[in-house]
């Protein structure tokens, strides 16, 4: 990781500030810093033009991907998308019981709006994490259907690709969710989610030791905010390796 970007966000009325900084990660010497007060309805202008300095202050680093990137607006509503950040926060405590509260979240955000790719992956991940649980054929399903459409809607979304290659992969399709897997992992190659998602793929996959060497990126990748579920992909992949070396 050569870079990293740190910053702040505060909210009085109708208005927000957000500072922004740009780190050189091997010397921690500060490349870029702003400041940008705007109106709250002009958020998503304010992302794409974080964006676009963070690239201008990174030539040659930053590829021209992430500015067709930041130009993608998430949703245009700004209730869906405070529904969709609220689901997040609930789902990042990878608790079981918090499902059918984050699974509200993200389907009120598909409500207000119904062409957002990422909150239609996020519901379908929700009903992942149910099948997980239970087994339902009907919870599979409607993951399906969701991720389908999330694609559908926006195929150059990475988190959209991965939690469509969770669904292909417990469809048993694992060389279309192998595919799918590789496209988001080409668009966000650093993601810790995707990377355990992919490393959780190799496992099943029968590939502990590459599951392994996937899940230590993911480690590298996001050292400080790893997936829950990272520690369980990790000990079976040792417990793989170890039973075949015993053989």
């Amino acid at each position: 990781m050569r870079y990293l970007v740190e910053g702040s966000v505060r909210k009085v009325g109708k208005r927000v500030r957000i500072t922004a900084q740009l780190i050189e990660a091997a010397t921690g010497s500060h490349v870029w810093a702003e400041r940008y007060d705007r109106d709250l309805e002009d958020i998503f202008a304010v992302q794409d033009e974080v964006t676009r300095s963070i690239v201008a202050a990174v030539p040659g680093y930053v590829e021209s991907d992430v500015v067709k990137a930041s130009r993608r607006k998430p949703t245009e509503s700004l209730g869906a998308y405070d529904h969709y950040l609220r689901g997040m926060a609930i789902v990042n405590r990878w608790r079981n019981d918090d499902i059918p509260q984050a699974m509200a979240e993200f389907e009120s955000a598909v409500k207000l709006d119904p062409n957002f790719a990422r909150a239609h992956a996020a519901v379908g991940h929700m009903h992942v994490r149910v099948y997980w649980q239970t087994l339902a054929p009907l919870a599979l399903q409607n993951a399906n259907t969701e991720t389908e459409l999330a694609v559908r809607l926006d195929g150059e979304d990475s988190r959209c690709l991965g939690v469509r290659g969770m669904c292909l992969m417990l469809d048993k399709k694992f060389d279309a969710a192998s595919e799918t897997f590789q496209r988001g992992l080409q668009l966000t190659p650093d993601d810790a989610d995707l990377n355990d998602m992919m490393a959780y793929y190799l496992l099943c996959a029968g590939q502990a030791s590459e599951a392994i060497e996937r899940s230590l990126k993911t480690i590298r990748a996001s050292p400080l905010f790893l997936p829950a579920s990272l520690r369980k992909t990790m000990g079976m992949a040792f417990m793989m390796t170890d039973s075949t070396r015993r053989r």
